[in-house]
């Protein structure tokens, strides 16, 4: 069985968030597809730029207080507190937008592991993720054409199942 081939990893930092959307946005437009972004503070329409869905967490947790509201008001008994129904479909309401939350398959990362502090928590990076090696140096050399500045190659191979 042959394993499976290093994933190469091109980051490039950008001078400011625009300078990040515009990179984002003419990667995309070339078609390159396996795009991420990390940035210190959310960045308005970069979400667009990079083509992700809009959530359906509050549609989900909209569900779900309104199924723990009606079930509440179906517990109404002579004595029982509305505060403390209303208390616990708040609670549940909670639980059902975590747990669509935590189900999904992409959510936000507050760190990444290719980075320390300084660069996590200042500078807009861009990344581009490939298993060809040539298209890495195509995108490095991209990402520098865009004016990303510290634009490196990390390779990151599998690591052996014993």
């Amino acid at each position: 069985m042959t394993p499976p081939a290093a994933l190469h990893v091109v980051l490039g930092e950008l001078a400011s968030p625009r300078a990040l959307l515009d990179a984002v946005t003419t990667l995309r437009g070339e078609h390159v597809r396996q795009l991420d972004t990390h940035t210190p503070y959310p960045v308005n329409g970069l979400d667009e730029a990079l083509g992700l869905s809009r959530s359906t967490v509050a549609w989900w947790a909209f569900a779900g207080g309104c199924a723990c509201a009606l079930a509440g008001a179906a517990l109404q008994l002579p004595g029982t507190s509305v505060v403390a129904v209303a208390l616990l479909s708040a609670a549940l309401t909670g639980v059902v937008a975590l747990g669509v939350m935590l189900s999904g398959r992409q959510h936000p990362a507050f760190a990444h592991p290719l980075f320390v502090l300084s660069a996590s928590s200042s500078g807009f990076w861009v990344s581009v993720s490939t298993r060809i090696a040539e298209d890495a140096e195509r995108a490095k050399t991209r990402l520098e054409a865009l004016g990303a500045t510290n634009v490196t190659i990390v390779v990151e191979h599998e690591a052996p199942h014993t």
